[in-house]
């Protein structure tokens, strides 16, 4: 009967990837895949799958399906992420989300370059954002290039929200288009990830 570890070295020499090359980026001791009498633990098949994303888990752990994930050039596509954006207060923590997490969906071409999209919930920027809305959204890898009075979407140690941001020393100012919201202020070493909005898609019914 044929095992995981038989698949795993089927798949290796069908992608010319020698043996003590696995062993050595993963960590593994050195001539494990071959002494290997039953199926890797559950830790070193996630190992193998994070290193190799096109290998087939189906086909790894059961022999279903092809061997090879099919190929998808994401070039022209932006992950969505599976979060929302808080269009309110800070609520709620956010987690690190994985590609496979994502759908991809087509870029859409007049809109300034953007690196994935994330859905709106609340209404503390309308009308400029509605509840429900698609954000098309930048990173920002250098803090110093952040424009004041544009709008941006935090990923904070407290939840992901979109706001008007300015500089306060340390903090972030953080203000809503819509008045009744009242501005508040996030720590800058509480953020761990920055991105512009760029655009926006939003379904009229």
């Amino acid at each position: 009967m044929e095992t995981i570890k038989d698949r795993l070295v089927q798949f290796l020499k069908d992608q010319h990837i020698p043996r003590s090359q696995v062993e050595r980026k993963l960590g593994w001791s050195n001539g494990y895949i071959a002494k290997q009498s039953y199926n890797p633990s559950e830790t070193r098949i996630n190992q193998l799958l994070n290193e190799f994303p096109r290998l087939n888990p189906q086909w790894l752990l059961y022999g279903e399906g092809e061997m090879l994930r099919p190929y998808v050039d994401h070039s022209d596509y932006a992950p969505c992420i599976p979060e929302y954006a808080a269009a309110g207060t800070l609520n709620g923590m956010s987690e690190g989300v994985m590609p496979e997490d994502c759908n991809y969906l087509n870029k859409v071409r007049n809109i300034p370059p953007y690196d994935f999209t994330i859905k709106v919930r609340g209404d503390s920027m309308a009308p400029e954002i509605e509840n429900g809305d698609e954000l098309a959204c930048r990173f920002v890898t250098d803090p110093r290039s952040l424009q004041w009075g544009c709008v941006y979407v935090l990923d904070t140690a407290e939840g992901i929200v979109v706001k008007r941001v300015y500089d306060a020393g340390d903090n972030l100012r953080c203000v809503s288009t819509n008045p009744k919201y009242a501005e508040f202020l996030v720590p800058k070493d509480s953020i761990q990830t920055i991105a512009k909005v760029t655009g926006l898609v939003r379904i009229v019914t």
